[in-house]
Parts: structure tokens; C-alpha cells; sequence
């Protein structure tokens, strides 16, 4: 039905270790880093090290350094970087240099501004190392500290000269990390430096649909006043506002509404973000867009649209709950037999794969 659950998207999404992609458990889709495997080292305790960083850098909390008492993690550039351990890392820099790679071709400056340590991201810059090194996977700091919300590491970044347009394997840029994360602060800085708001990455998202998939309301205003394009399509014609509607963003549909969302655009099957929110069983998404078309008097044509099926609107099926919206019959909030109706589907779609939007320290 035009459904995007488990469809890979974005290079920006994480947490995951291998290229894979899809949605995580929380209903967040999920990244990679462009994991090569940990058998590319040497020896019997440089796997080991690797396998634990590859771990944290993908999964860690952000805050708290997980890791279990039997995994050995081998006191590398790398490692220190990414504890923050500022003496450390100053002695193994001095005799590694300060652009040692990984296999993957991480550099500690990636693991500094993944796990925010500005004092080892301000020793390492001074010692030399590339502001905009990039891994195997095309990742830079830049997007790791985006991707994280560490926006005083961003800033020191950019402040360096970090390249703000690079692009990873899959066309994603730090500003698409910073947009499906919540940090408006980022969002802002890389809009301020000249970030392209409307760049797109492989499947052709642009911010702006990172930040209303995820419900980033400060980030959709952000990005909708410095001008991003509110009804850009991705390669399957959704739009923004498809994004929100399909899972039940009313706040964030409201925006897109206020900021001229065409209401009338259809996906790639046909369907209008009317067709999606009743499909999806989302209400109170539903009620805001009848509200909308009925203020703009286009109401009767949107809900005239057929999607490729030849169905419209009111012929989906949905709760009663709704069928009574579509035909204004009543007004106000989802029932609970709604969320029941429309909910136990969209559990059971998310419930099973691995989440990129924790504020986790993950790689986009």
C-alpha cells in the first residue's frame, strides 16, 4: 500500500553494525556506518578491540560506555578518543599521529565528536588531524556530531573548516543526520554555515523529511523558514507531510499545513497524505487535514482522489471513528477503539527492528 516500514532510506541512520538499514525498535529507522568486519585485524586482541568499539561507536548510549566485563578493548588512539581520556590519547598521538586509521578508516577525531569530547576534538585538530577525514563509508566527524546532537563539537568543527556539504556512500549529509535528531541547535548552525537545505540524499529525502518522520517539530520550523521546500518528494513521491501523517504527527502536520503543504500531492501509488493518515488509523491527523481542506474549500476534489488501486479515501478501511471525520459528522479527538483499530497494526509493523533515533552515539 505505499508503506514504507522496513524500506531503507537513509544514510543517516545507525545503531546498527553492517550496511543494512530499516526500522528499529522504537520505530526509528536504523543506520550503518559502513561496517567492515572485525576480522580485518590482526590479531586475537586487536578483534576483540575492534569488535567493542565498532559496538560503542554504533550503539553506545552517548553518555554511559557500555560494554560487558569479558570484551577487551586493546588502549588504541581510538579508544581514547572515544572515553574522552584527553592524557591518554595525547600519549598514543604522539606516537601514532594523529590521523591513524581503523580498518574501517575512522580516525580518532571521528570517535571524539561522536561521543561529544571537545578537549580531545580541540587536541586533535591542534596536533593536525583532517577536519573532514572520511571513513570508508564516506563519514566525517561532522556528521557524527550532527548525528549525535553535540552541537558545541559541531561548531569547533565548522569553526575548523569542516566540510558541511560531505556526502557519505549514500548521499547523506550532516544536515540530514541533524534533522532526524531532535538538535535544533545543530540544525541551525549547519543552515547558518550555508548547509543546502534541500539536498537529498540516495532515496532522495531531504532534511526536512528526516525532521517530520521523526517529529522534530523545532527542526521542521527551522528548516521550513530558512526556505526548505515543504512539498519536496522522495524517489516514492512521499512528501514531508506524508512522513507525518503516516505516523501520527499532528503537530508537525500542523506546521506543514500552516507553512502551504500540498495537500493534494500523491505518492508513487497514488495516495494523498489524506489516504496515508486514514489508512494508518491516525484520527486526530486525519480531522486536522478535513479541517485544512474544508478552510481552503478543496475538500470534495482531495477526497475524490483514487490512489492507483482506485480507491479513495472513504474507501479505506479504517474505525468508524473516522468514517465519521471523512463524512463531518462529528469533530475532536481519537476514540480508543480508534487507537486499538489503527494502533495494534502499527505496534506490530515497528515492534520488530532496531531503532537509529535513540540519542545514541551511533554513526550516520
Amino acid at each position: 500500500m505505499g508503506d514504507k516500514v522496513g524500506v531503507r532510506r537513509s544514510s543517516s541512520d545507525l545503531d546498527s553494525v553492517g550496511t543494512g538499514g530499516g526500522y528499529g525498535e522504537d520505530g526509528n529507522r536504523r543506520g550503518r556506518m559502513g561496517a567492515a568486519q572485525p576480522h580485518m585485524m590482526g590479531t586475537e586482541g586487536d578483534v576483540t578491540s575492534s569488535s567493542v568499539l565498532l559496538k560503542q561507536i554504533y550503539s553506545a548510549s552517548g553518555r554511559t560506555i557500555r560494554r560487558s566485563r569479558s570484551e577487551k578493548v586493546e588502549p588504541t588512539a581510538h579508544s581514547h578518543a572515544l572515553e574522552g581520556n584527553l592524557e591518554l590519547l595525547k600519549i598514543k598521538i604522539s606516537s601514532a599521529g594523529a590521523d591513524v586509521k581503523d580498518p574501517l578508516e575512522f580516525t580518532p577525531l571521528h570517535f571524539a565528536a561522536c561521543y561529544g569530547h571537545l578537549p580531545c576534538v580541540e587536541f586533535l585538530l591542534e596536533q593536525g588531524a583532517g577536519v573532514s577525514a572520511a571513513s570508508k563509508d564516506g563519514l566525517t566527524p561532522l556528521h557524527l556530531a550532527a548525528r549525535n546532537g553535540h552541537t558545541d563539537v559541531l561548531a569547533r568543527l565548522l569553526k575548523a573548516g569542516a566540510d558541511f556539504e560531505a556526502e557519505d556512500s549514500r548521499k547523506g549529509r550532516p544536515l540530514h543526520n541533524a534533522s532526524g535528531h531532535g538538535n535544533v541547535g545543530c540544525v541551525r548552525a549547519l543552515l547558518e554555515a550555508g548547509a543546502d537545505k534541500d539536498a537529498v540524499e540516495e532515496d532522495k529525502w531531504a532534511a526536512l523529511h528526516y525532521a517530520a518522520r521523526f517529529n522534530n517539530v523545532e527542526n521542521v520550523e527551522a528548516l521550513l523558514l530558512s526556505g526548505a521546500d515543504v512539498n519536496a518528494q522522495d524517489v516514492d513521491g512521499w512528501t514531508a507531510m506524508h512522513n507525518s501523517s503516516r505516523n501520527g504527527r499532528l503537530k508537525c502536520c500542523q506546521v506543514l499545513l500552516q507553512h502551504k503543504a500540498d495537500v493534494a500531492k500523491v505518492t508513487n501509488h497514488g495516495e494523498t497524505a489524506l489516504h496515508v493518515a486514514v489508512r494508518k488509523g491516525k484520527a486526530k491527523v486525519v480531522q486536522a487535514i478535513v479541517d485544512h481542506c474544508d478552510k481552503e474549500g478543496v475538500y470534495a476534489a482531495i477526497r475524490a482522489i483514487r490512489d492507483k488501486g482506485g480507491k479513495k479515501v472513504d474507501d479505506t478501511e479504517c474505525s468508524p471513528h473516522i468514517k465519521a471525520i471523512l463524512r463531518q459528522e462529528n469533530q475532536g479527538r481519537a476514540s480508543g477503539y480508534d487507537m486499538v483499530f489503527a494502533g495494534a497494526t502499527e505496534i506490530l509493523e515497528e515492534s520488530n527492528v532496531v531503532g537509529i533515533m535513540s540519542r545514541a552515539c551511533s554513526i550516520s
